[in-house]
């Protein structure tokens, strides 16, 4: 599914939010979140969110991942 996604779509942020469609559907997951590398502010920032409460969306929005957490470092 994902490999349809990345030759069918040009527009990152429309590919960004098939992948999460397809990550949930592959791990049968109530939610999933993607994060892209922005160069400029050396961060993983939020991209797309499937399956997220609305109380729990504005704070994906904001916040970056921390590059110090176990997660990011592996």
């Amino acid at each position: 599914m994902i490999a349809n996604a990345t030759a069918h779509t040009t527009d990152i942020g429309r590919l960004m939010e098939k992948v999460t469609g397809c990550i949930m559907s592959i791990m049968r997951s109530e939610m999933s979140l993607s994060y892209l590398w922005n160069k400029e502010r050396q961060a993983f920032l939020p991209s797309r969110a499937a399956g997220l409460s609305s109380a729990q969306a504005p704070l994906f929005r904001i916040n970056a991942l921390d590059l110090n957490s176990v997660f990011v470092a592996r």
